[in-house]
Order: C-alpha cells, then sequence, then structure tokens
C-alpha cells in the first residue's frame, strides 16, 4: 500500500484511522461531557478539550492551557 498511495493519501488515511480511534475510545466509554447542573458548559468543554487531547497525545498542549485555566478556579 505504501507503494501503491502517494505520501498525502497515506497521511490522510492515518488521521482518519486516529481521529476514528479517538472517537470510538470516547463513545464506548462514555468519556464525553454533558453540561449539568453541577457542571457548567465551559467546564465541559475543558473536560471534553481535555479527553481529545489526552486520547491524541497532545500532553503539552493539555498540560498549558486546559489545566491552568482549571487551576485558576
Amino acid at each position: 500500500m505504501g507503494d501503491a498511495l502517494g505520501g498525502l493519501r497515506l497521511t490522510v488515511i492515518m488521521l482518519l484511522g486516529l481521529g476514528a480511534l479517538v472517537a470510538w475510545l470516547i463513545v464506548a466509554h462514555d468519556l464525553w461531557e454533558k453540561p449539568t447542573r453541577e457542571t457548567p458548559a465551559e467546564l465541559a468543554r475543558l473536560f471534553n478539550l481535555g479527553t481529545i487531547l489526552r486520547a491524541t497525545g497532545n500532553r503539552r498542549y493539555l498540560s498549558r492551557r486546559v489545566v491552568g485555566r482549571v487551576s485558576q478556579r
């Protein structure tokens, strides 16, 4: 497959596969936070962003942005 397809197509296939895997993990393990009375909408968005970043391996962005905003509360 590597010889038959170009680099751009292989990159797109890889990103689609990664996106499908992350979506499956979130749905299968009920990791998506919905706003409730106890969890405001902004905090739920931050939790969901943290879930996505953690599942995709973006720990550097996660530690700087999301954790910093939640700890300021």
